[in-house]
């Protein structure tokens, strides 16, 4: 019976190592898994943190180029709008006027007006000023003006010659017409009847030498000269290949450009051997005609 007993305790207590050690691995192993769970769960944290930083440095990169193109598209915009306005400046209509007289100034005639303007700017300045005078003619009846240009403040106001503002106005004047032809010349309006109409005086030392260089400009007038005289400018190809017509008035040798209705446009005549008058109308040439012969007596 002792012997059984004995038996019996070995068995409870074998079972009872055999219940502690399967505690003690379960447990073991309940720690190893959590540990490997949980190092599973930190790896993924730092690699969704890493995700994240990585994400938000790629939009802050894309931020920051967007804003350097924005910087460079407002760099663009000003330095094109400083482009523009400086175009603007340097091409900006203005009207030089020194001032408008009355009575006899500079003038190659008498005249009752006399505009004074620098020469400057381009050919849409200069003709945006005769324009001017022009509008200022529309209320002077029977009247006449002068339009008296100077080159400039760095020239000490000296006159502009004739080659001067065909150069001004962008135009090439042929070379048997140019300063050495041409002494002295006057632009003009005149207001006859309500109706204003600009012309030219031309001046040479000689009738040799101007006759051949009017021959030789008669192609490039209306070209040269359309916005003083106001034609069309759809008309200037018809006109400038249409031939001048030769006409005798009052003895005096006279050249027409006349339209394709016949109508006409230009006219010019030699007042004197040497000096030439160039107008809209056989009118106007007789009143300038007119007044140079009253200031040769």
């Amino acid at each position: 019976m002792e012997v059984n007993q004995t038996e019996k305790n070995t068995l409870e207590i074998e079972r009872g190592n055999t219940t502690r050690e399967h505690a003690l691995r379960t447990y073991s192993s309940d720690v190893a898994k959590a540990l490997k769970q949980n190092q599973g769960s930190v790896i993924k944290i730092a690699m969704a943190e890493e995700k994240k930083r990585r994400e938000s440095l790629q939009g802050f990169n894309e931020q920051k180029e967007s804003k350097k193109w924005l910087v460079w598209i407002f760099v663009f915009l000003l330095l094109g709008a400083i482009t523009l306005l400086s175009v603007w400046y340097i091409n900006r209509p203005k009207e030089v006027v020194i001032e408008t007289k009355t009575g006899l100034q500079n003038s190659e005639i008498f005249v009752e007006r006399e505009k004074i303007f620098l020469l400057e700017g381009g050919r849409s300045t200069i003709i945006q000023n005769i324009d001017q005078a022009k509008k200022e003619m529309q209320s002077q009846n029977n009247q006449m003006m002068n339009i008296y240009m100077l080159l400039g403040a760095n020239t000490s106001n000296k006159k502009a010659t004739f080659d001067d503002l065909m150069s001004y106005l962008g135009n090439d004047t042929p070379k048997a017409f140019s300063v050495s032809t041409v002494k002295d010349f006057m632009l003009g309006i005149e207001n006859r009847e309500g109706v204003v109409s600009p012309f030219f005086i031309l001046k040479a030392d000689s009738f040799e030498e101007l006759f051949p260089g009017m021959i030789n400009w008669e192609n490039e007038i209306v070209l040269d000269t359309y916005e003083i005289f106001g034609i069309e400018e759809y008309l200037i190809n018809d006109l400038s290949e249409r031939s001048w017509q030769d006409k005798l008035v009052n003895n005096k040798d006279m050249r027409y450009l006349y339209d394709e209705t016949g109508s006409v446009v230009l006219v010019y005549g030699y007042a004197e051997p040497e000096t030439i008058v160039l107008a809209e109308s056989q009118e106007t040439f007789d009143r300038v005609l007119g007044r140079l012969q009253d200031r040769a007596k």
